[in-house]
């Protein structure tokens, strides 16, 4: 499996985004065409490059979760519909908990919280309640988004307002309601937390300047771009499953949200659905792609 990157030549007369693609094993050119970021991507907020994608081919799959296929202009009606509710129950700026799991919805949480400039907090929803109250309570949330039946994590302060995510179908928003205006491109934009292995869990801000240097470095040295399909193994709480979830959809492929239960499962999916890309810890991708295996998950470029 070729293990793709980006080497940059010292150059005075270019710029690095010009700077050639290369194989790290190879030393040679990749022949996978794909669409960087755009020059000014620092400074455009990340829902609006979303945005662009949509513009690119609304009708192309955003999204695949277990129940439905979702297209990039459907996304975004539910990313601003939620948006829209956000926008009404909090504060400006406010910090908003995301505890959805590795699904569909989480995804869309976030989004719809870059969209309502609001600081989005990812919780791990594997992890003990105890500790997701203790970082909700140390970020100061105004409010968590959470599924109707799933219970709170922990004890809460009262005053934490309880958000429901979209659930399937159009959704309608106000036509009257404009999403407030981008913050800063050093503003913060996401929370993730450490692992807590030294003690209590830390928070890790970061902006939205950060973060898409690290969207825009997957997309170079991943070449993503429209026909890629990626499914993450790494949680949407982690720097690299956020990073990644966001270069994909910018990049305009499609992203798998699936519940899946066991190996047999994953190597199904990936040759059922022709996954290009998987993410996650070096071990767990040794046992996925295994070269002593019969039967090779082809479609796997990386």
């Amino acid at each position: 499996m070729e293990r793709i990157g980006l080497v940059q030549r010292p150059s005075t007369d270019l710029p690095w985004r010009a700077s050639p693609c290369m194989p790290l094993d190879l030393n040679g050119p990749v022949d996978v065409p794909f669409d960087p970021l755009p020059s000014d991507f620092t400074d455009t907020p990340i829902f609006s490059l979303f945005e662009a994608a949509v513009a690119r081919d609304p009708t192309a799959c955003a999204l695949v979760s277990d129940d439905e296929r979702v297209s990039y202009d459907m996304l975004r009606r539910r990313a601003l519909a939620l948006a829209q509710r956000i926008d009404a129950l909090t504060p400006p700026d406010a910090v908003v908990a995301v505890l959805l799991g590795q699904s569909a919805d989480a995804v869309l949480a976030l989004l719809a919280c870059l969209a309502a400039r609001r600081i989005a907090l990812i919780l791990n929803a594997d992890h003990p309640p105890e500790r997701n109250s203790t970082i909700l309570r140390d970020a100061a949330a105004a409010a968590i988004v959470i599924a109707d039946s799933a219970p709170l994590p922990g004890s809460l302060p009262a005053d934490v307002v309880r958000i429901a995510p979209i659930g399937a179908g159009t959704p309608r928003t106000c036509a009257a309601w404009q999403p407030p205006a981008p913050a800063a491109a050093d503003a913060p934009a996401i929370v993730l937390s450490t692992s807590g292995s030294a003690g209590r869990p830390k928070g890790v801000v970061l902006s939205q300047f950060c973060m898409l240097y690290r969207v825009q470095r997957n997309i170079a040295g991943s070449h993503f771009n429209r026909t890629d399909r990626l499914l993450p193994l790494s949680a949407l709480g982690t720097v690299n499953g956020c990073s990644y979830v966001l270069a994909i959809l910018l990049a305009g492929g499609t992203l798998y949200q699936r519940a899946l239960t066991s190996l047999r499962d994953l190597r199904a999916m990936i040759r059922r659905e022709r996954i290009t890309a998987l993410i996650g810890l070096p071990r767990l991708l040794d046992m996925v792609v295994d070269s002593n295996n019969e039967d090779p998950l082809t479609s796997l470029r990386m």
